[in-house]
Order: C-alpha cells, then sequence, then structure tokens
C-alpha cells in the first residue's frame, strides 16, 4: 500500500506540475499575441502609404533598441507582426487564448511569407477549424504543409533571378577561414563553376608543361645545374593552399628539380607567392588553382571607375601573441577572430605594420587629435580597431567598407 500512495502522490505531484506548464505557456501566449499588436502599429508602409519608408527606418530602430536585436531582425519582427495582426487573426486570438502554441503560430507566419494576403487569410480560416487541442505537433506541421501547397503552389520560393547574392560567412569555428557564397540561376551557377574549372585545367596543364620542360632542359646540362632553368613560365604558382594533392611526377626527378630550382628567386616566378611550384616540382590542384583564379581575377565594370578602398584590411594582433608568450587570438577588422599561429605569420610576412599608441589608463589615441569633423587617419584607424561596427542599436554594418567614422553625428548611415 505504502508503493501505491507513492506512485499515486508522484504521479499527482507530475500533473500539478504540467498544470503549472501550461498555465505559463497559456500566459506567454496572451503576452506575445499583445506584444505582436503592438509591434505591428511601427509598421508604417503597405501599399497605400508607400512613402514611409523613412518613418519605418526610425521604428525599426526603436523597436531594435526595445528589442534588444539587430535591426534586420528587428524589421523582420515587425513584418511578421504585421501580417499576424492583418491577415492570420483568428489564429492570433487562438494564441492569446491559450489554444494554439507560440512554436505553431510562428512556423504558421514563417510558411506564409510568401503567400498573397489573401491567401493568408483563407490558410487563417482554415486553420482556425482544426481541432488544435487534439492534433500532435507532427501532424500540425505535415497538415500545414500541405495546405500551403496547395494554396500556394507558385508562391512558396522566389524566382531564381530574384535570389542572385554574394554573401560572405567567416567560419563558425573561428579557424581563421570564411566562406564567399553565391547564390543564384542553377545555369548560371553551373556555367561560371564549368568556366572556372576550364580555367583552373588550362592553367594546371600549362604548370605541368613548364615542369616539364624545366626537367629537359636541366637534363640537358653538362654541368648538372640549374643555371639554364627559367621558371618565369609557371602561371598561377601561389604557393600551398589546403587540399593540394595531385599525382605528381617521379620523385627523384621532382627532388632533383627542387633542388635546382631552390637556388632561384621566387620573386622572379610570377604568381610564386610562396615558391612551392618551383620547390615541390609539383603543380597545384585543381582546387587550388580555382581559388587561386577566382581570388585573383580582375572584375570586369564595363568602363566604370572602382574608386580604391577607403581603408586597408587591419590585422590586429596582441603584443603578447606576438612575441610568443600568448596564444590569445588575433582580429581582422576587429571583427573575425584568427588563430594566433595566422596572426603571427601575417605580421612576419607583411612588408609594413603599424604600432598604435594608446593611453594606458582609459585608452584614448596619444597624442590627442584635433577636436574637429575631420579626424587624422590614426584617428580613423584606432577608431575601426576600438569599434569595427556600426555603434547605431541594432546596426551590423561593418566601417570597413562602409558607414562613418563619426558614430555620434548621423551622416548618411
Amino acid at each position: 500500500m505504502a508503493a501505491v500512495r507513492s506512485g499515486s502522490e508522484a504521479d499527482c505531484d507530475e500533473a500539478q506540475l504540467m498544470v503549472r506548464v501550461q498555465e505559463r505557456r497559456r500566459l506567454a501566449g496572451t503576452l506575445y499575441a499583445e506584444e505582436l499588436r503592438d509591434l505591428a502599429l511601427l509598421w508604417t508602409v503597405d501599399d497605400d502609404h508607400p512613402g514611409e519608408a523613412d518613418e519605418l527606418a526610425v521604428n525599426c530602430l526603436i523597436a531594435a533598441a526595445g528589442l534588444r536585436s539587430k535591426v534586420g531582425r528587428a524589421e523582420g519582427k515587425l513584418r511578421d507582426a504585421v501580417q499576424a495582426t492583418r491577415d492570420l487573426p483568428l489564429c492570433l486570438d487562438l494564441v492569446a487564448g491559450g489554444v494554439l502554441p507560440v512554436e505553431w503560430f510562428e512556423w504558421l507566419i514563417r510558411s506564409t511569407r510568401r503567400l498573397e494576403p489573401e491567401q493568408r487569410r483563407q490558410v487563417d480560416d482554415v486553420v482556425a477549424e482544426w481541432d488544435l487541442a487534439g492534433i500532435d505537433v507532427n501532424r500540425f506541421y505535415r497538415e500545414l504543409r500541405m495546405l500551403i501547397a496547395w494554396f500556394g503552389a507558385g508562391l512558396q520560393q522566389e524566382h531564381p533571378t530574384q535570389q542572385r547574392n554574394v554573401e560572405v560567412f567567416p567560419s563558425p569555428d573561428m579557424d581563421g577561414t570564411a566562406c564567399l557564397q553565391v547564390t543564384g540561376p542553377v545555369p548560371e551557377i553551373t556555367a561560371l563553376g564549368h568556366r572556372l574549372d576550364a580555367a583552373a585545367r588550362a592553367v594546371q596543364m600549362a604548370q605541368r608543361q613548364a615542369l616539364a620542360a624545366a626537367r629537359g632542359e636541366r637534363t640537358g646540362c653538362g654541368d648538372g645545374t640549374a643555371g639554364s632553368i627559367d621558371l618565369s613560365t609557371l602561371p598561377f604558382d601561389l604557393g600551398p593552399l589546403a587540399g593540394d594533392s595531385t599525382a605528381q611526377a617521379d620523385h627523384d626527378d621532382a627532388r632533383s628539380f627542387a633542388d635546382a630550382a631552390h637556388s632561384l628567386d621566387p620573386a622572379a616566378v610570377p604568381f610564386d607567392v610562396f615558391g612551392t611550384v618551383a620547390e615541390t616540382g609539383r603543380p597545384m590542384s585543381l582546387a587550388a588553382l580555382r581559388y587561386a583564379i577566382l581570388t585573383r581575377t580582375a572584375f570586369g565594370t564595363e568602363g566604370i571607375e572602382v574608386p580604391e578602398s577607403g581603408f586597408r584590411i587591419n590585422v590586429t594582433v596582441p603584443v603578447m601573441t606576438l612575441l610568443g608568450q600568448s596564444d590569445a587570438p588575433g582580429e581582422v577588422d576587429g571583427a573575425h577572430p584568427i588563430p594566433p599561429a595566422m596572426a603571427r605569420d601575417l605580421v612576419v610576412n607583411a612588408p609594413v605594420f603599424h604600432r598604435v599608441l594608446t593611453d594606458p589608463v582609459d585608452g584614448s589615441f596619444l597624442p590627442r587629435a584635433a577636436k574637429t569633423y575631420q579626424v587624422s587617419r590614426s584617428m580613423q584607424e584606432l577608431l575601426r580597431q576600438i569599434d569595427p561596427i556600426c555603434a547605431v542599436p541594432g546596426c551590423s554594418t561593418i566601417v570597413t567598407t562602409s558607414g562613418e567614422s563619426d558614430h555620434i553625428e548621423e551622416f548618411d548611415h
């Protein structure tokens, strides 16, 4: 009997616990619906008032400060709020009443973003009639996907030509790498890949021919020296890159060629940044060549002159890391961490590096610059090291490529 009572008491405790959880979730749903209705009031742009974009920009800053989020995320929150209150009012009422979970409703908003307003209202009518208290989450998502496909099969995605974009993403592992993502229609991206691959194969073949010719010339030397070897025909010899694994020629020939080439000046070899093609006697891999060609190809702008960047890319290396006494990571433009070994290599190989002196107490620049809007270049560099991201609340613009030095007085933000 004692065991039975203990089990009954445990069941009672669990039941009371879940009642409290459900009560809090109903309260959270009510507060969530009230928040959406308030945020919807800040959305001032619609088909009838297209000229309120400036006011919307200010409201997005206000929302970002209140939500403590980035401006872009705050703008998305406002857009979702107005769509929820205008096109999904029945389901929003169910959220406020604790019938429709907040997570389900947010999925409903995301699923209907690309539908027309009238279609969203039809979806709202249908979903509000479901037995939301009796179905599980998997069935809700499944039925909703079927409903969206039925109402807006042709509007769920933008046309491929409307999705052209180029973005840079730093590695989430903070390993000193980044990813350049190019998005566009399949035929265009496929053609780009084929052109890049064809160029890499052509350069690799030229490197193989140049190496073979150099070996032949060395074999023909009576004194066994490499004095007659001309390595200026090695194209795109950029040095070691990750994943450089190619089928090599005879190992002894490659070693003898490397010994002969070691006495040459790598600067005499075009694109031989690290001199590895001359040193190893092997052409670069196709992967390395694709990267080299893509990153070193001049951009065609059809005669439009592209101004040079107003800033250099800064690599900040702590002094103790530079001396090898610490493994604190370096930073690129104050926003992208890089491993300490890479930071040291960048400093060692840099033709020029700059030392920025600051006051040890308050970190101010020494000597102080004039109190004018036109600040010195050194002050600009220091500012970018201290605050590389725009200081407007919620703004994530990096001032390396855009933005003004003075974050206090707004100018072309």
